[in-house]
């Protein structure tokens, strides 16, 4: 749980060299992510039929390294690559045998996930609208295009419905990582508390918004 809490707030070229260092590993990664392409095929050199690769050996194992994966991936910005990989953890809940941890905190990672996503998208409209008022009247044009480009990417400012949509999934994510928190589960205790203070900042964060 220790290394859990620490790779969700490394640096962002330290996810990355994580993120290519745990890709590597054999056998290789069995679902694809958006951005992680380069890391998903094979190793050409390796015969994988006659010499069964054997740096993760155990469905604890690989579910960790999806974990891992899906922190990291999040801490890089790519959203959509984070919760292939937290998807997976927690899918590989059935097989677990030892680390039964890990799926109640893949739940709660996706929670966490859901609101990165809306803050990154309002931290970016925000850097557009600060960037286009820096600007001269000259350059108004170029300002609007922008907007529009940043529109068409899904960056439109985020409003108070986007805010309660990510409030709400995040909140039933959390619903389902507490109902894994039982005290057969390793660290429970742990991660119950890390719910609780979660549940906390979205309860402000709807008091702050209005959002009953």
């Amino acid at each position: 749980m220790t290394v859990w809490n620490t790779h969700a707030r490394v640096d962002k070229s330290i996810a990355q060299t994580h993120i290519e260092e745990w890709s590597a590993l054999t056998p290789p990664l069995s679902v694809h992510a958006p951005s992680a392409s380069a890391f998903n095929e094979p190793n050409p050199s390796i015969n994988y039929t006659e010499n069964p690769p054997s740096d993760l050996d155990t469905t604890d194992e690989l579910a960790l390294r999806s974990l891992l994966l899906g922190i990291s991936y999040r801490t890089t910005g790519e959203f959509a690559s984070s919760r292939t990989y937290l998807k997976d953890a927690y899918a590989r809940q059935v097989a677990i045998r030892v680390s039964t941890w890990i799926p109640g905190v893949a739940m709660f990672e996706m929670a966490v996930l859901d609101l990165k996503v809306v803050e990154a998208r309002e931290r970016g409209a925000r850097a557009l609208v600060s960037e286009d008022e820096t600007k001269g009247a000259a350059d108004i044009e170029g300002a609007a295009g922008r907007k529009t480009a940043a529109v068409a990417g899904g960056w439109e400012g985020t409003g108070k419905g986007e805010w309660e949509r990510a409030l709400t999934t995040a909140g039933e994510k959390l619903d389902v990582a507490l109902s894994l928190a039982t005290s057969s589960v390793d660290l429970s205790s742990r991660l119950d508390s890390r719910i609780t203070m979660l549940r906390d900042e979205i309860a402000a964060k709807r008091e702050m918004l209005g959002i009953v």
